[in-house]
């Protein structure tokens, strides 16, 4: 299920035949900036503590144990990509969600420290997910669109 912020995304990728990468760029941060303000408003009139059962607890510390033990970027990087794609919808914002909450209520500087690994490394991830869409869409486009012209073509491959 796509979001509005994707179809947008998608939109405009599709429209544009060839655009520019500056553009790209600007769109998807003046679009992610404005999720962002939808978000933050909404969030505003939620409770501050999230509920979390006892499993999703364990997982996010164990999560959380694992993140620590990654010093290099593109490992750090690699372990919250794959982490986030076995995730569904309503599964990622629950654990991101507890993850930033264990982060902002530990006063650790380490913990700190990890905070800001992990939103920059979750703003990659959900940059690398808006510009994917458009992209599969093309591909399955294009896919979907071979023709297959006669024959003909046949007689050059040679005897199997």
């Amino acid at each position: 299920m796509q979001t509005n912020l994707q179809i947008k995304m998608a939109t405009t990728v599709q429209n544009n035949a060839q655009v520019q990468p500056e553009n790209i760029q600007h769109k998807i941060t003046s679009l992610w900036q404005e999720k962002s303000m939808k978000t933050a408003s909404n969030n505003q009139y939620q409770s501050d503590k999230i509920n979390l059962s006892p499993n999703e607890k364990n997982k996010i510390n164990q999560f959380i144990s694992e993140l620590k033990s990654r010093e290099d970027k593109k490992e750090f990087f690699a372990h919250i990509f794959k982490t986030m794609i076995h995730l569904g919808k309503d599964e990622k914002q629950n654990f991101v969600a507890g993850v930033a909450q264990t982060f902002q209520s530990s006063d650790d500087p380490e913990m700190q420290s990890l905070n800001t690994k992990f939103t920059k490394a979750l703003s990659r991830y959900m940059s690398i997910s808006l510009m994917s869409i458009p992209l599969t869409n093309q591909l399955n486009h294009n896919i979907s669109n071979v023709t297959l012209e006669g024959d003909n073509d046949d007689d050059d491959i040679g005897p199997i």
